[in-house]
């Protein structure tokens, strides 16, 4: 699942870095749309901005949390006896 996780932050940056830093509109149908005193230029390196620093912040705080859970070792469930127990009893 980590690697999944990487993956996906890896191609939002990429995706997020061509909008932020284009010199021109991805999409030219956007030069119409106005939005406030934005110009439409302006207003694709705002949403790469956006989408590259709290897009990446929700991927890469999963991967965290996933690869905490993953090193922490196995967590007793409640109903299940371990291999070391099972054996120790019977």
């Amino acid at each position: 699942m980590i690697p999944y996780l990487l993956l996906a932050d890896l191609q939002n940056t990429i995706l997020a870095a061509i909008l932020t830093f284009s010199d021109r509109l991805v999409y030219p149908a956007y030069a119409a749309v106005t939005v406030g005193r934005l110009s439409a230029l302006d207003d694709q390196a705002m949403a790469g901005v956006i989408m590259w620093v709290p897009g990446s912040l929700v991927f890469l705080v999963a991967a965290i949390w996933l690869a905490m859970e993953a090193l922490s070792g196995a967590h007793a469930v409640p109903g299940v006896a371990s291999s070391a127990a099972a054996g120790a009893e019977g």
